[in-house]
């Protein structure tokens, strides 16, 4: 028998909050999912001693949805290769010379898909046409790829994410539905780009994290981070950013949760 049972991020969290964000037949077929899971993740976790989960937020979800005593839930956060994703200089434009917004994802991930029709329908139409997206990831659905103009860029599979990401100004990442913690605000983080998130976007993520991200919660708010951002002095900008990778060091790197884990 195995010591310890590895669910990683709870998929009953992932449907239940996709159920209540989508309509019609996915709708049904996400409430169907998010039964099926919650029977599944509440048998694995009553009937095992020792559970491993990424977040804290995740494993306070799963411990709700059992009235039983669950066994011991261990948590161990998403790791980042920081050699690999570390920027030794920073490279920011000039303000008011900040205009290309990037999103980064697996493209047939249903909150990627959220995230990125709300970029397109809501964000970007209230944004000067100077202001160019890209959308970096693979499996790009052809509805998707129909939202394509002038001023919106599907990338794609791109051979270093790390290089696409460099080429942009400003990381935005509008997530509304999921769950676990989010590889892409570490790595958008690490490389040294703003970023704009909602608050579900960092879930699970140390807390000090909502010290150097810009939160927004809706268009509006996105819309003004966004311009903010633009205008902001360089320095003022550079000095949030290189806090920003101080906190992904001391919380995600591959030593600081190797650690954890052999503990």
């Amino acid at each position: 028998s195995k010591i310890y049972i590895d669910i990683t991020d709870s998929m009953t969290k992932y449907f239940d909050r996709l159920r209540k964000k989508e309509r019609g037949l996915k709708k049904v077929l996400f409430i169907e999912e998010y039964y099926k899971h919650k029977k599944y993740e509440i048998n694995i976790c009553e009937n095992n001693k020792n559970i491993i989960i990424c977040s804290e937020d995740d494993k306070k979800y799963i411990e709700n949805l059992s009235t039983k005593t669950i066994g011991n839930i261990s948590v161990v956060e998403n790791v980042l290769d920081i050699d690999k994703w570390n920027c030794n200089k920073i490279s920011i434009r000039e303000s008011k010379d900040r205009n290309k917004l990037v999103f980064l994802g697996i493209m047939d991930y249903e909150p990627n898909i959220i995230a990125v029709e709300f970029i397109i329908n809501k964000i970007m139409p209230n944004l000067e046409d100077e202001y160019k997206l890209e959308i970096i990831g693979p499996k790009v659905p052809m509805k998707l790829k129909k939202l394509e103009d002038s001023r919106v860029k599907f990338c794609g599979y791109v051979e270093s994410v790390k290089d696409k990401l460099l080429q942009n100004d400003i990381f935005i990442c509008p997530i509304y539905a999921g769950s676990g913690t989010k590889n892409k605000i570490l790595q958008a983080g690490m490389v040294g780009l703003p970023i704009i998130c909602t608050d579900m976007a960092i879930e699970g993520l140390n807390n000090e994290i909502r010290n150097v991200v810009y939160l927004a919660n809706n268009e509006k708010e996105f819309v003004e981070r966004i311009k903010e951002i633009h205008n902001m002095p360089k320095e003022i900008l550079e000095k949030r950013i290189e806090l920003q990778k101080s906190i992904i060091k001391k919380y995600n790197s591959i030593e600081i949760i190797g650690k954890k884990i052999i503990k």
